[in-house]
């Protein structure tokens, strides 16, 4: 079963970082914390086990549930395979069941859920063994926060995604966003895969590959935003809008190039747009290289 090894933490090695919304436990498992009003999607075993959508605001008819099932094994499998129900107090409800075994000959279940334009939530929470997630909607609004965790799949945020927290964690797979706006903090953690996209409005951004590699675009627009940026195997690429303050490079084996920074600073570290600024960007690459360019 894929699962997460246990050296595989999300946290920060400056005691500056906040405290990240959830960490792996010593099991594999995650921990988020609990909502009144949030989609649910949870896996155990094969892809999806039980998904839930808060409904309290609209109809539950408007919300359309795709379902769709491949294998790389013989294996006769359908939609019927998944149910989709209402519950009493207007939940809808996806349950996924499959045998145990599934997972390890290739089964691979998705479910595609759409709202329409003017929905709302307060949150996203998604647990996973084996699944993807495409978010392909602006809407809907997550007040809230965005969290998942996924053991092997992937994430892949197609279209503006609006919320006040991320918290993503990966084992095999990589998380892709195309344009986030987050008012608080971003944490995104990945053991084998990548992070890519472009964020900004956030007081602070972790992105953290065991073997992979962060491609990001930051726009940080307040005064003391933190960002920290950790590779063991491979590289970062990270363009860093309306960041003022100080920068800190490591690599063990490579290089970094730093463009854009004060006049006199070096690529191990450095300031940017004077020394008054209150920003702190760290970078750390064990085997690679880092590029950061400062506009």
């Amino acid at each position: 079963m894929p699962s997460f090894h246990h050296h595989f933490t999300i946290e920060s090695k400056a005691k500056h970082w906040p405290n990240p919304p959830f960490l792996p436990s010593k099991n594999g498992s995650f921990s988020f914390p609990s909502f009144a009003k949030r989609l649910e999607i949870v896996g155990t075993g094969i892809g999806f086990a039980n998904t839930t959508v808060s409904c309290s605001s609209i109809e539950v008819a408007q919300i359309t549930v795709e379902t769709r099932i491949e294998s790389t094994a013989q294996i006769a499998l359908d939609e019927s395979d998944i149910i989709v129900s209402i519950s009493e107090d207007g939940l809808l409800l996806v349950n996924a069941s499959f045998v145990e075994n599934l997972m390890d000959i290739g089964v691979y279940a998705e479910i595609h859920i759409t709202f329409p334009a003017s929905y709302s939530i307060e949150s996203f929470y998604m647990d996973a063994n084996l699944a993807s997630l495409l978010w392909t909607q602006e809407a809907p609004l997550v007040d809230s926060s965005f969290d998942a965790a996924i053991r092997t799949g992937g994430l892949r945020v197609a279209s503006p995604l609006q919320t006040e927290i991320i918290g993503i964690a990966i084992g095999d797979g990589s998380a892709s966003f195309t344009s986030v706006s987050a008012s608080e903090s971003v944490l995104i953690g990945v053991e084998n895969g990548a992070v890519q996209g472009t964020f900004n409005g956030f007081a602070s951004f972790y992105a953290k590959c065991v073997t992979g590699g962060v491609d990001v675009v930051l726009e940080g627009e307040k005064e003391e935003v933190l960002i920290g940026l950790d590779v063991a195997t491979g590289p970062i690429r990270a363009k860093v809008d309306q960041f003022r303050g100080s920068y800190s490079t490591s690599v063990l084996v490579g290089r970094a190039n730093v463009h854009g920074a004060d006049f006199g600073s070096t690529p191990e570290a450095g300031t940017v747009g004077g020394v008054s600024g209150k920003g702190i960007l760290e970078a750390s690459v064990t085997t690679g290289f880092i590029d950061l360019t400062f506009v």
